[in-house]
């Protein structure tokens, strides 16, 4: 049945603790104005059925009126918003929001639309299920990331989309006591937080890019046993210092095309005019790489990685 609501769907099931599965489907809320706590500690269920339904949730005086909408539900596997139209009004908070499940995927899909959310604090807190995500939303506004991901011990993958920004978020504790062995943070920017990758005992590499900001944080790589940039780790080094690729945890990571190498034959071969330059073929160019950075003016003692992708 379609449902159009203009009130609130706050703690609507709240401790439903045999509540198995429900259909949501069909559903037209599109004046919404709180789902807080909507299915907070169902510790049963495992199925939430969303397709073709619209969730409009108005701004309220309230910013959590979104928060821990699906906490402690530690049956549920699977929340897939995909078929489903979900969409934010300013200054709402999506805190806690799926946090102390048993989620192994989530997927946003195009229409979950976060482009006017505010706080994303201990939005996957504890999940420990959870191996991986693909974080398609947009996170534009958002000025609180804080402990995001804290203590999801499954985690070891994490995928930003072209939409997802950190630029103006705090960070700390983002990746605290996850199972991650590489974080790609290129194309991102920010403020590196307390405690960012704390306990991440399985890292072994950073990806980043030169316009990370860094500010006074502690114990940012504390218990990062495997992390290596330019310098192994070091139980007396955990701090924001070596939040960096040149004396640091973090590595440059530049993917380069085909169309970025065509001039490396004469840049690094065709120094004699008297010989004709090389041809380089694809299994020339892990050696290449270093000669082709030296060329570029890229800082000297700078820990680089070259990633060669074959253009399709």
């Amino acid at each position: 049945p379609t449902r159009r609501s203009s009130d609130l769907m706050s703690y609507m099931f709240i401790d439903c603790r045999s509540l198995e599965s429900i259909n949501l489907s069909n559903v037209n809320a599109t004046s919404l104005y709180e789902m807080r706590g909507m299915f907070l500690r169902c510790f049963e269920l495992t199925d939430i059925n969303f397709d073709n339904s619209t969730f409009n949730i108005k701004q309220s005086h309230d910013e959590n009126q979104m928060s821990s909408v699906f906490e402690g539900c530690n049956n549920l596997k699977t929340i897939d918003f995909s078929k489903c139209k979900f969409s934010f009004e300013s200054n709402t908070s999506l805190s806690n929001f799926f946090a102390n499940s048993s989620l192994k995927k989530v997927v946003f899909g195009d229409n979950f639309d976060t482009s006017q959310v505010t706080k994303m604090y201990y939005m996957f807190y504890y999940c420990n299920s959870l191996e991986s995500i693909d974080l398609t939303i947009n996170t534009s506004k958002v000025t609180n990331m804080s402990y995001m991901f804290q203590f999801c011990s499954s985690l070891k993958s994490v995928t930003f989309g072209d939409k997802f920004s950190t630029s103006s978020a705090d960070l700390d504790g983002m990746f605290q006591g996850t199972a991650l062995s590489i974080i790609d943070l290129r194309g991102l920017t920010g403020t590196v937080g307390s405690s960012m990758f704390r306990d991440c005992n399985s890292l072994t590499t950073i990806y980043c890019n030169k316009s990370w900001n860094n500010k006074y944080a502690s114990n940012v790589f504390s218990g990062c046993y495997a992390l290596k940039g330019v310098i192994s780790f070091d139980y007396d080094k955990t701090d924001v210092t070596y939040a960096n690729p040149d004396t640091g945890y973090f590595t440059y990571l530049f993917d380069i095309s085909d169309d970025m190498i065509q001039d490396i034959p004469d840049v690094v071969y065709n120094t004699n005019a008297q010989e004709p330059a090389l041809t380089v073929t694809h299994a020339d160019m892990p050696a290449l790489f270093a000669d082709y950075f030296s060329n570029k003016g890229l800082a000297v003692g700078t820990h680089y990685t070259a990633e060669y992708k074959e253009n399709v």
